[in-house]
């Protein structure tokens, strides 16, 4: 197996078996890479801010290098994008969601 470990599925390192649900998961790390602004095996932290719509003060995580969203719309979308590839990052294969239903969320915010 070659690559960065930090944004192999949990599943895939384990048991070598490759899935779509394994590319939905460096899609999620990726993601949150970016908006986050940490490399992938500093995101721990971050993520446990991001377990649930109510908690979520993505505000507080945001990479500082980047402008602030410029307004109210723009930082949910910012939430949406962040809640979406949490989901991708589940450790339960089984809870990801597939490429197609995050871009479904995606497109309805």
């Amino acid at each position: 197996m070659a690559g960065t470990y930090s944004y192999v599925a949990p599943e895939l390192a384990h048991s070598m078996s490759l899935t779509e649900k394994c590319e939905v998961y460096r899609f999620g790390v990726l993601a949150l890479k970016v908006i986050i602004g940490k490399n992938p095996g500093e995101l721990g932290l971050s993520l446990n801010s991001l377990q649930s719509e109510q908690s979520m003060e993505l505000e507080d995580l945001l990479d500082v290098r980047l402008p602030p969203p410029a307004d109210r719309i723009t930082m949910n979308e910012v939430k949406a994008i962040a809640k979406q590839a949490r989901s991708c990052i589940d450790v339960d294969l089984n809870s990801r969601p597939i490429m197609r239903e995050v871009l479904r969320a995606l497109l309805e915010n």
